[in-house]
């Protein structure tokens, strides 16, 4: 349901940008009219020469809708095509996160690849009720939905997606209580799931339960720093007088991933950067953490020596890493590159980095990213 409003907000953007932009106007005009790809090759040239978040988000929504479209009852496209399409969007979405701070390209890696929800057995007589409780959602009934929640948990009491989204539903009839209790009630059930985290954050900040938010926002922190949180947080942290700036930077560098070539980079500070994993490679499993004791770094990460490289390695480093450098010279250069910069790219190396990590985290966010 919080996908279906993200994609809505996207509709309002589009609108507003769309109105200020005839180029975007016209992208969006050719989309609408059936021509998928051409629509895309126009937005695609738009964002080549402004790579705005708004811009971004913008694109990925036509991706994401071209691939919707392709798995919609009446397409005639194949299998193939539609596999096609899901990459394409994919790696659009982790194409975005490099160059911008795209909260919908965040969302869908983190819908399709992060909070998968279980394939555990639902009663059909429950997944009908909870099919209508979706019905009466979208029509902005919130009484009924509500209602047919309910019968749908009365069925089946561990049903997660039932559970959290009569939370939301609870969000929407204004009773933010109610909807504390399910969405803390969906953590019980799926904890490393990152979807109630969320809800539960924004809910807790409109309750004005302030003491709590902190202790939620680093919960959520570790389970996954998807930007829209990130955007939550330092919102809320504005109206507290409270400064939260994350100090993330765009990337002039593909990702440093096990197994792929990258287009080699025109900028020399990012080209340091990649030429890391040469040095490394050999002593990192295939999620590049790093297995064996080596003469290049302490660190535990191919993420992190390939910035500990970068850094290095400048004659002079450019503004944008001044922050990074401080990290590096005050031993957290690990969290800068975990919360900081991180990209879905090395989410593997992110997981096992929070595991032991987890008072460290806390302690870089208090002290680096918050400023009253």
């Amino acid at each position: 349901m919080k996908l279906l409003i993200q994609f809505l907000l996207v509709v309002q953007l589009t609108q507003a940008v769309a109105q200020n932009n005839p180029a975007v106007k016209k992208a969006i005009h050719t989309f609408d009219l059936g021509n998928y790809n051409k629509g895309i090759v126009e937005m695609e040239k738009i964002v080549e020469n402004e790579s705005s978040t708004d811009n971004w988000d913008i694109l990925i929504n036509l991706y994401y809708r071209r691939y919707k479209y392709a798995n919609a009852p009446e397409s005639v496209e194949t299998e193939n095509k539609r596999t096609e399409y899901f990459n394409e969007l994919i790696y659009k979405c982790k194409t975005a996160t490099l160059y911008s701070q795209s909260p919908l390209a965040s969302q869908l890696l983190r819908n399709y690849f992060i909070d998968v929800h279980p394939n555990d057995s639902i009663a059909e007589d429950a997944k009908k009720e909870y099919h209508l409780a979706e019905k009466f959602f979208k029509a902005k009934d919130y009484s009924n939905t509500k209602l047919y929640y309910l019968k749908a948990l009365k069925i089946q009491p561990n049903y997660y997606k039932a559970t959290i989204y009569l939370g939301d539903t609870y969000w929407y009839l204004n009773k933010i209580d109610s909807a504390i209790f399910y969405f803390k009630k969906g953590i019980a059930m799926q904890p490393t799931f990152l979807e109630p985290h969320i809800y539960l954050l924004e809910a807790l900040i409109s309750n004005k339960k302030n003491a709590e938010v902190k202790n939620e926002f680093d919960n959520t922190l570790c389970i996954y720093p998807d930007i829209t949180m990130f955007t939550t947080f330092a919102n809320y942290n504005k109206k507290q007088g409270i400064k939260f700036d994350r100090h993330w930077i765009k990337r002039g560098s593909e990702i440093n991933v096990m197994g792929d070539t990258p287009k080699k980079p025109d900028n020399a500070v990012w080209l340091s950067y990649q030429t890391a994993k040469d040095d490394i490679k050999e002593f990192c499993d295939s999620d590049g953490i790093i297995q064996n004791s080596n003469a290049f770094t302490n660190s535990k990460y191919l993420e992190v020596y390939s910035w500990e490289k970068m850094l290095n390695n400048a004659n002079q480093l450019p503004e944008e890493f001044a922050f990074a450098k401080k990290m590096y010279d005050s031993g957290y250069l690990d969290c800068y590159v975990f919360i900081s910069a991180f990209h879905f790219d090395f989410y593997e190396q992110y997981k096992d980095f929070v595991l032991n990590n987890k008072d460290k985290i806390k302690k870089y966010v208090e002290t680096y990213l918050m400023e009253k």
